[in-house]
């Protein structure tokens, strides 16, 4: 899971740049994530924070959440900014 949210993360490399693939979140690292009972924890550093209103910070979101999703026994997904909850640092 975290090798996937460290490529999320990355963005499009050169070549799918050049086919005109964009990245829907911004170039972050990815701190510490922890499953506990169907619940994955992902906390991510600061560069993750979306700029550009409310579309943008439910695109950022949203790619987070449907990518840990896939894995097998996820049910929940809490965001962390440094530590600080989605609710609080992810707002347009």
């Amino acid at each position: 899971m975290k090798n996937a949210l460290e490529r999320l993360l990355q963005g499009p490399d050169a070549e799918d740049q050049k086919r005109g693939l964009v990245s829907l979140v911004r170039k972050a690292q990815v701190l510490d994530v922890k499953i506990r009972r169907g619940v994955a924890v992902v906390n991510l550093s600061k560069e993750f924070a979306p700029a550009g209103g409310s579309t943008a910070v439910w695109h950022a979101r949203m790619a987070v959440h449907e990518l840990v999703r896939q894995f097998p026994g996820i049910r929940e997904v809490k965001i962390f900014v440094e530590g600080v909850s989605e609710e609080e640092v992810l707002q347009p």
